[in-house]
């Protein structure tokens, strides 16, 4: 039945629509091959932003990080790929060779941040499930203006959610590998790990899909 489908549908690339190969699913080698990883070696650890020079500080609200990174730059292709499998699996390869410490426990930020549906929540638990480590939506939203004690009234985040710990007790004394799909101010990652440092964690490492 699988090759009648073919022969009668043949699958084509998602972005360039030219016949895909069958050892393909959604992309074609060519266009596969434009989703490269970022090179993080002139990228801060922290914020994952590129180092121009020596005066370069990470935004305070990303203290309660170990370590940021994203796995590929924004891109025409990038927006034709809906396929979280995909996805997921292009950012176990970046982990992968960040060599980061093994993680005890998976955890997407809060799933509805920024009304983005559950799609982060899907990402992540579909990264858990490549990489066979555990899963856990700790983390949840409530309302109440999110205040940073450093920032001044002007410089708050345009935001009346609170990060919260769901699952306390999955937090504490855990390496935590925090999942969010694209990295643009950082305040949803950095809020995130500051509850869950706050929550007992012992290490907190983020990795996102895209950055722009």
């Amino acid at each position: 039945m699988k090759h009648l489908l073919s022969f009668l549908f043949p699958p084509f690339c998602l972005y360039c629509h030219q016949p895909l190969n069958p050892s393909f699913s959604t992309l074609c080698e060519e266009c596969f091959q434009e989703l490269k990883p970022i090179d993080s070696t002139n990228r801060c650890y922290r914020c994952f932003q590129e180092i121009s020079n020596k005066k370069h500080r990470c935004p305070k609200h990303l203290s309660s990080l170990t370590a940021t990174s994203c796995c590929i730059e924004e891109n025409p292709i990038l927006h034709a790929v809906h396929s979280i499998q995909t996805m997921a699996a292009l950012m176990i390869y970046q982990w992968y060779h960040l060599r980061w410490p093994m993680p005890d426990l998976i955890i997407p930020t809060p799933s509805d941040w920024f009304d983005r549906g559950n799609h982060t929540k899907n990402l992540a638990k579909a990264f858990a499930s490549h990489a066979s480590l555990p899963f856990s939506a700790a983390l949840s939203i409530s309302r109440g203006r999110t205040q940073i004690p450093y920032l001044s009234l002007d410089q708050q985040p345009n935001t009346t959610k609170c990060v919260h710990i769901r699952k306390p007790n999955d937090i504490v004394n855990k390496r935590i590998l925090l999942i969010h799909d694209h990295l643009q101010t950082g305040f949803a990652i950095g809020l995130s790990a500051r509850a869950l440092r706050e929550g007992g964690a012992l290490t907190i490492h983020a990795l996102c899909a895209s950055i722009k």
